[in-house]
């Protein structure tokens, strides 16, 4: 019987499986460690530094206020200051209406560079809008604020002090705004930290439960495989010792085509050779000397079945009345 799978190739095939079971416990262990670096990537390179900016954005709105408010007291004072007071608060407002832009177009640079398909791309899309009312209303707001310092210049208080109120409108809504873009920044950090911590202990728990199975199945599966290999040899030893105990009834099935398994096709020869043999000895055994059957039936090319010569004694007898007695019997009774 020719071997068509080698033990050698059963052991390698074990090991291969083994190693290809780590390889994909590692591969995924490694996917989810990369998915959880890149949400806490995603936390620390957008939605902190957005956090941020928008904060900034907000502080800046409301100093810019305070600067207007502050100028349009000079302004509307019994006597006005027109001296280095009304410089600087004009300078204080100007600076804080630029950081303001300025924080605002940064904000706008973090939000376009979030991917559009991105999981959370809904949510920053609500924020860029947002963002683009706080921008517009805004410029809206320092429009308003220069027509009230102009018209209290001018003196025409009643026009000055509609604008004012229509200000302060506006200024609400923007700073509404604002609130709401820094309520669902930090919303959505709130969310992907969770995540994240979820994903993390998800990753532990995962791994744990998947290097267990990895282990107890390695274990089984190189049980299963030991014992398909080691359990013919058993048998074959089995019949050995029941041959060596003169059993030649003895007949082991022959259940694999490795090595093992030609093993014991040769084995379940042998018993059949040494079956024959023993059945030719105990026919042949009846009528001839056994020593002569051994050594000329059995063993038909031993060097004692050539001629040679012997020294012998040879006796020659006779029955009285033999010839008369076979006369009258058969073949099979003399």
């Amino acid at each position: 019987m020719a071997v068509r799978i080698r033990i050698a190739t059963k052991i390698f095939i074990l090991a291969v499986s083994l190693l290809a079971l780590t390889v994909a416990l590692s591969a995924f262990g490694t996917l989810q460690t990369h998915k959880l670096n890149a949400e806490q990537q995603r936390i620390a390179d957008l939605y902190i530094p957005l956090n941020k900016v928008l904060g900034q954005v907000d502080n800046n709105g409301l100093r810019r206020r305070i600067a207007f408010e502050h100028w349009l007291s000079l302004v509307t004072a019994v006597r006005p200051d027109t001296g280095q007071k009304l410089k600087d608060v004009t300078t204080e407002y100007t600076d804080q209406d630029n950081q303001l832009h300025g924080d605002i177009d940064r904000a706008r640079a973090l939000i376009e560079s979030n991917p559009s398909n991105s999981p959370d791309a809904g949510e920053i899309a609500r924020i860029h809008g947002l963002l683009d009312e706080v921008s517009r209303d805004s410029s809206l707001v320092a429009g308003v604020q220069q027509r009230i310092l102009e018209h209290h210049g001018t003196q025409e208080r009643a026009l000055a002090d509609e604008l004012l109120r229509f200000h302060d409108a506006l200024q609400k809504d923007l700073e509404d705004r604002r609130e709401e873009m820094g309520t669902r920044i930090s919303d959505l950090i709130s969310r992907a930290t969770a995540a994240a911590r979820q994903r993390e202990k998800a990753l532990v728990t995962i791994t744990i439960g998947a290097t267990s199975f990895a282990v107890l199945f390695g274990l089984v599966f190189a049980w299963l495989t030991s014992r398909r290999m080691v359990h013919p040899v058993e048998i074959l030893m089995s019949g050995v010792r029941s041959v060596e105990k003169g059993d030649l009834s003895i007949q082991i099935p022959v259940r694999s085509t490795d090595e093992i398994g030609v093993l014991t096709g040769s084995f379940n020869k042998l018993v059949d050779e040494l079956r024959s043999k023993q059945h030719m000895q105990e026919t042949f055994g009846k009528y001839i000397d056994p020593r002569i059957v051994e050594k000329v039936i059995l063993n038909p090319d031993a060097a004692e079945t050539e001629g040679g010569k012997r020294v012998m004694t040879v006796s020659f007898c006779d029955l009285v009345g033999f010839t008369g007695i076979s006369e009258n019997l058969t073949p099979t009774a003399c």
